[in-house]
């Protein structure tokens, strides 16, 4: 008696509060024949009595699930209590329960989706549904939509039945890359790691026997790594140091070549070199702890946003908010973190420069420019083109879920791009409807001024104050230009603007400010590189606050224009014409200050020697870190409460799995390819030197002819310079 009052009374409450909300009553909770029927049960036996285009197979085994359901056998009632319940409010994520569906051998899930799309929130509305097997996605998708139109719910669904594991298929057989799938050069690559891993050892082991039981860290390495101006404190970082005489013994050993290659592969020395704390005095020790910051800065933004768009969030609308919080702000403003990258890689390439160029007497036509372009090709692009090959072929396998793509991955369109990813023209070339990796247009635009920084780097050889003001044409050109461009299409925080990501933002005249500044930088931390340049206390301390108003402003400088304090057209424009460049400016005084003496606590904290390791693997997490945030938000079963505490566990989650994976990334294919540079140059230049020798003979422009053959001649002297047991068994011939 007291159970069925207790259904009589949660009938009644549920019928009124539908009937506040002016629901058709008969989707109401109500009892019949002494089982509780959802509205979805009502919903479906009223889309099974209508004409609909769905196969004969289909409909008969669906009709034969309700009533079952009616009978209340065990199989039909799992299958309707796997499908996911149709709710009123801001979320419209009723996913079912994904794993409770395929416990029924006769029974399929499948996931009816709107909203994705380059322009739409990813899963604005997810529906699943567990049906008989013999429905087939359009049967689903028909069903879905009749029930949701019942609901009052208008929206274009595109459904996926899913499997927990996906088969390999012809579709994975394509020979887009390189005449084999990726799973084949996986392969390929494992082995090799481990059979140069045992060689490297057995190696080891031989030379120490020889030695009497002395060991050497790095004394078997075959190819030490050069220096990056992009990836790790660039210049001197890696520079090779005085050995000593157990280290000039190994070298001395007669190493077939066998090992040479196979050595690049070694975990053994790769994982040495990866965790070293040694650092050149003459490198710039805060730029690693600027390069933390950034990286750890763009996951954090790339956490939150993956939080709002990738993942089943029950309280969607938590994210609008909390973005303007200041615990928020700089998650909302992260995109100056790009900058920051920007302008660091602008200082390194800069320094490294100067300083090498100074060993030819400042003359630029003695710069080996050849192998300037091929070091920064070489060293970006193995690692980015594996990523992109196992994301595009290979994520379907990673996971499954309601809402996993496991027919299509992660990065189906780059299968028809990746030739522009390739070729680092990705940010002009792909379209908003061919979105492949998209947050790879910074490697994109970071390429193309590295193309074009020779043009200062140049002018600072002829004439200082040249070099400054040819720096400065770009930032000033820049500043003039958003400024006009916001004042004609009258910009406002807090509006999108129209195509403002393809249109601005993922092209690099939006960051010229940055990069252009960090050049100018780089030239004079080289200029004073050993110096002390003295300063009195009041320049030092009217230096830091103007410093840290310059990084304060970018990053906070709108908390009250989005809390009710209206920014004028003037500020705005000023914001959004140099907000970036402004920031710039901030961080070149950090880091002159720190160099110079005059950074204390902040120096010693950015300088930190633990930070090195990290600083290496930043490169690898800015590439890994979004399929990180994906395989997360899509391997969802149900969906998950934002709140603050949630949002830290996910960020920190996210932090440590994607250095975890930067760290494979690194090992299995950053660093080999870094060690293998000296060869590929050497094979460069073997084939293009005999070209260029016949072409001067010939050639109407004999002077350039001479030129690149003078500097495929210095690559071929540093391919085999780079190898120093040949270079010592020369010396002692």
């Amino acid at each position: 008696m007291e159970l069925l009052i207790g259904k009589l009374l949660f009938v009644l409450h549920v019928v009124s509060i539908n009937s506040a909300r002016a629901v058709d009553p008969k989707l109401s909770w109500f009892i019949q024949n002494g089982l509780m029927v959802t509205p979805y049960e009502i919903a479906l036996k009223n889309a099974m009595s209508k004409n609909l285009r769905i196969t004969d197979v289909c409909s008969g085994d669906t009709k034969q699930l309700i009533e079952q359901k009616a009978r209340n056998t065990s199989w039909a009632v799992t299958m309707l209590r796997a499908t996911g319940e149709i709710k009123y409010g801001q979320n419209e994520h009723w996913v079912g329960d994904f794993d409770l569906c395929h416990s029924i051998d006769t029974a399929q899930y499948c996931a009816s989706i709107a909203g994705l799309g380059p322009t739409k929130r990813l899963a604005a509305t997810v529906f699943g549904t567990c049906l008989p097997i013999s429905c087939s996605a359009n049967d689903t998708q028909t069903i879905a939509n009749d029930v949701l139109r019942q609901f009052g719910f208008n929206k274009t669904l595109t459904t996926t039945c899913k499997r927990t594991k996906p088969a390999y298929t012809a579709y994975d057989k394509q020979t887009t890359y390189i005449f084999a799938p990726p799973s084949f050069w996986l392969k390929i690559l494992a082995g090799l790691i481990v059979v140069a891993t045992i060689a490297d050892s057995f190696h080891r082991y031989v030379v120490n026997l020889r030695l009497g039981g002395k060991n050497s860290d790095d004394g078997s390495q075959t190819v030490e790594q050069t220096s990056d101006a992009e990836k790790g404190n660039d210049v001197g970082e890696n520079r090779k140091r005085p050995k000593s005489a157990a280290d000039r013994t190994i070298d001395i050993q007669i190493m077939p070549y066998l090992f040479q290659f196979f050595g690049a592969f070694s975990l053994y020395a790769n994982i040495s070199k990866l965790f070293s704390l040694e650092a050149s005095a003459s490198s710039l020790h805060c730029v690693n702890g600027l390069r933390i910051i950034g990286i750890l800065w763009i996951i954090y933004g790339h956490t939150l946003g993956g939080a709002y768009d990738a993942l089943l969030a029950v309280n969607a609308r938590w994210y609008h908010g909390q973005t303007w919080t200041w615990f928020f702000q700089p998650a909302t403003t992260f995109t100056v973190s790009v900058d920051l990258f920007f302008f660091l890689s602008a200082v390194l390439i800069s320094y490294s420069f100067m300083l090498k160029i100074d060993k030819v007497n400042g003359d630029p036509g003695k710069y080996d420019w050849l192998k300037y372009y091929v070091h920064r090709f070489w060293r970006l692009t193995p690692a980015y083109m594996l990523l992109l090959a196992v994301t595009t072929n290979l994520s379907r396998y990673f996971g499954d879920g309601p809402i996993y793509p496991d027919y299509w991955g992660f990065n189906p369109n780059c299968r028809d791009t990746w030739i522009t990813h390739l070729t680092y023209m990705d940010n002009f070339l792909a379209n908003d409807t061919l979105v492949c990796c998209g947050w790879t247009w910074f490697l994109a635009a970071n390429m193309q001024f590295y193309w074009v920084s020779p043009i200062v780097l140049v002018a600072f050889c002829w004439k200082e104050a040249f070099g400054v003001l040819v720096a400065s044409v770009p930032i000033f050109a820049h500043i003039s230009y958003f400024a006009y461009i916001s004042t004609v299409q009258h910009w406002q925080v807090g509006q999108k603007v129209k195509n403002f990501g393809h249109d601005y933002y993922l092209k690099p005249w939006y960051h010229l400010g940055p990069h252009f500044c960090g050049l100018i930088v780089g030239f004079i931390m080289a200029r004073t590189n050993g110096k002390h340049i003295a300063f009195n206390r009041v320049f030092i301390i009217i230096g830091w606050i103007i410093g840290i108003a310059c990084i304060y402003w970018p990053v906070f400088g709108l908390h009250g224009s989005y809390n009710g304090h209206r920014m004028s057209q003037t500020m705005t424009n000023l914001y959004y014409s140099c907000h970036n460049t402004v920031f710039a400016i901030g961080l070149g005084w950090v880091i002159f200050a720190c160099q110079n003496g005059y950074g204390g606590v902040v120096n010693s904290f950015l300088s930190w020697r633990g930070f090195l390791p990290l600083g290496r693997l930043s490169y690898c997490a800015y590439l890994v870190h979004p399929i990180v945030i994906l395989y997360g938000g899509l391997t969802l079963r149900t969906p998950v409460y934002l709140n603050y505490t949630s949002f830290m566990s996910l960020l920190v989650a996210t932090t440590v799995f994607s250095f975890i994976t930067a760290a494979i990334l690194s090992l299995c294919m950053e660093m080999p390819s870094a060690a293998l540079e000296p060869g590929i140059s050497k094979i460069f230049a073997l084939v293009f030197l005999p070209a260029f020798r016949c072409l001067s003979a010939v050639s109407p422009f004999p002077r350039f002819t001479s030129y690149a053959k003078a500097r495929l001649s210095n690559l071929w002297t540093y391919s085999r310079s780079a190898v120093p047991w040949q270079r010592l068994k020369q010396q002692n011939a």
